[in-house]
């Protein structure tokens, strides 16, 4: 996906949703087809990073050599994604937790003055060596956990609209059954929008998992 930093930059998540006005939202970026799967079995990860290896990957393999995608896994991905990226001149925000699933790593970063179509490049050659094919893994085999104030105020959001959401759903995208998911999908977008401005006011923008 040659020219996924000119926006919002996003892999393994169904939506970005903007919150405010931010320079780029980074969650990694798909760089080929073997990344799209939503289920990775540890047999899945051991073939995928032999065939890395094999095509020059040395650092993905490595990570993923052993069948398990571990979250040391990614942040060391992360890491050195952000290394390469500042190495080409450009600055990366310290990752943060997304609330919304307990899973990815938040992070900014902007062109600057730099040729938009040149930060494309830089990005997508830095992503596909470090990020592209452990983060959707890392996600895939981890399950998505709203955090708990997030989660409580989400509750009574949706309540307030009319909507019953039982305590135990953790997952924003478990809060309803597909017959009802098209009806209840404004409102719980507007809850959303309201209850991250309201408990983390720095987060610009999130993906929904």
């Amino acid at each position: 996906m040659g020219d996924c930093g000119r926006h919002h930059v996003t892999r393994g998540v169904s939506l970005v949703l903007a919150i405010a006005g931010i320079a780029l939202l980074l969650t990694g970026c798909s760089t080929g087809e073997e990344t799209s799967k939503s289920e990775w079995t540890s047999a899945d990860i051991t073939a995928r990073a032999k065939q890395l290896r094999d095509g020059g990957n040395a650092f993905a393999a490595d990570l993923l050599a052993d069948g398990i995608v571990s979250e040391d896994d990614y942040l060391s991905a992360i890491e050195e994604f952000t290394k390469c990226m500042n190495g080409r001149g450009y600055e990366v925000t310290n990752p943060v937790l997304s609330p919304v699933n307990s899973l990815n790593y938040l992070y900014e970063s902007s062109p600057g003055s730099t040729d938009p179509d040149v930060f494309n490049k830089d990005l997508t050659d830095c992503s596909s060596t470090y990020m592209s094919e452990v983060e959707p893994m890392y996600l895939a085999t981890h399950k998505a956990v709203m955090a708990e104030p997030l989660r409580v105020a989400m509750q009574a959001c949706m309540h307030s609209k009319g909507y019953d959401v039982a305590d135990d759903v953790r997952s924003f995208d478990d809060y309803f059954p597909e017959s009802e998911a098209i009806e209840a999908n404004g409102p719980r977008i507007e809850c959303l929008i309201d209850t991250m401005r309201a408990l983390y006011p720095d987060i610009g923008s999130v993906p929904l998992s």
